[in-house]
């Protein structure tokens, strides 16, 4: 039974009636403290973290199970046991619907006021720690699949405020092109989130008519179709959870209306029935477009994006080319576990390569342009390999707004641009020196001034 690190709390304003079962857990090995009564325990929550709590369902000044809801409402994770003298089914009922994980019902000890040690105390306890150890190994698994890779100072920014948006409850806008992983950040926020353990469900609105996302969002009434089922939406699917709206910019003005309305209300109709649903969903939205210019042509309601409250941007690439490195590196690894291949190795100038390029696809298409790679090799990537991929020979001048600049900003920017997309479709330095008319040494001196070396 013993379990090193777990922590008990007990909440029982009669410390000598639960003696016997404090000696028996710290028996076990676990570390216990007890708690008096709801204050108290909140206190100690707020500067421990406790594994399991066992809450006395009677307790003089409150009943258990105002604590319990106390308990549930600031601590959502947190596992709770209710002990009680007079446990019945529909006190396991109650409590259990109000979040307790289970329900012992304690006995005295014969002509004491003791507290016996329930026979079913090692089970609850052995089935608790069980379901911690799966909780942890479902948590380092998505640690791996919502990893965010980058060391660059936008990247630190980013992670900052998905932690301070996160624990709350605000609808979240995130901005950024394609490929920058606005759904990844999506899924952090509501891993930060008190609704982790509840559905995060994602819906493309850009891949869905106009009707068909109605009833995708709200549902179909079983009265509005003979042929087809009542089911539910999205909206309720993701009940206690997390809604991601993506590409929310292609809603049409209509939806817009009824999203609009549910953020309001918090209720939902579905197609063609008349009975109001409510919901408990925090929405989170994406898109790649310009919001604010959407909103003041008209095209998107203003209304709705002030009720998208929190508004985050993923950056660009292109602008933090120094998460480049330890994103191929991440990348390729994941790649070579999928291909069942030992490790694949990246040499400098292949790097250079890709810092090189202005990445238009953001991380989707370094995604893709790594796949292509190691299929096809089982040692070392070249910048050889790469200049043949199709992406990177196709590379065009980022567009830029020289209208904003200088004439020796927009200048520079235009030589910076020529010389990354002539290098991408040349085989060697020399060749794309030869290309732009400059000598080599010159030439590597701008690779040098430009970063692309």
């Amino acid at each position: 039974m013993l379990d090193i690190g777990s922590r008990i709390l007990i909440i029982d304003d009669e410390l000598e009636t639960v003696q016997s079962i404090i000696n028996y857990l710290k028996e076990e090995g676990f570390d216990v403290t007890v708690a008096y009564d709801r204050l108290e325990a909140i206190r100690l929550l707020r500067k421990t973290n406790y594994d399991i709590v066992f809450l006395d369902w009677v307790l003089e000044r409150e009943i258990g199970l105002e604590v319990l809801n106390a308990l549930r409402c600031e601590f959502p994770r947190l596992d709770v046991v209710v002990l009680s003298e007079a446990a019945s089914l529909e006190m396991a009922v109650q409590a259990i619907s109000h979040g307790a994980y289970d329900i012992i019902k304690k006995a005295r000890e014969d002509g004491t006021n003791q507290w016996k040690v329930p026979s079913r105390l090692p089970i609850v306890l052995h089935n608790l720690l069980a379901r911690r150890q799966e909780r942890e190994l479902v948590s380092q698994q998505q640690d791996e699949r919502y990893h965010m890779v980058g060391v660059s100072e936008a990247m630190q920014k980013l992670r900052e405020e998905i932690a301070l948006v996160g624990p709350s409850d605000y609808t979240v806008l995130i901005c950024g092109e394609s490929g920058t992983g606005k759904e990844l950040v999506a899924h952090n926020i509501h891993r930060h989130s008190a609704r982790q353990e509840a559905p995060f469900v994602p819906v493309n609105c850009s891949a869905l008519t106009s009707t068909l996302l109605e009833s995708e969002l709200f549902g179909i009434d079983r009265r509005v179709a003979t042929q087809v089922d009542q089911r539910k939406g999205k909206f309720e699917l993701a009940h206690g959870g997390t809604l991601f709206l993506d590409e929310i910019g292609d809603l049409s003005y209509e939806a817009q209306a009824k999203l609009l309305r549910v953020l309001e209300d918090k209720t939902i109709t579905r197609v063609g029935g008349q009975k109001e649903i409510k919901v408990d969903v925090r929405v989170i939205a994406a898109t790649n477009r310009d919001m604010d210019a959407m909103t003041r042509s008209g095209a998107f309601r203003e209304d709705l994006r002030y009720r998208l409250t929190y508004r985050i941007t993923c950056p660009p690439l292109r602008e933090r080319k120094e998460d480049i490195d330890p994103l191929v590196l991440y990348l390729l690894e994941r790649e070579c576990r999928k291909l069942h291949k030992k490790r694949i190795s990246i040499d400098p100038d292949a790097l250079d390569v890709l810092k090189s390029y202005s990445w238009p696809g953001n991380v989707r298409q370094l995604k893709n342009v790594l796949q292509w790679t190691a299929v096809r090799v089982n040692n070392v990537i070249t910048a050889e390999l790469l200049r043949k991929n199709e992406d990177l020979r196709s590379a065009a001048p980022s567009t830029q707004n020289y209208a904003e600049m200088t004439l020796k900003e927009a200048l520079r920017v235009f030589e910076r641009d020529l010389i990354t997309r002539v290098l991408g479709e040349s085989g060697s330095n020399r060749e794309a020196a030869q290309k732009l008319g400059m000598d080599e040494g010159n030439f590597s001196k701008k690779l040098k001034e430009f970063g692309l070396r």
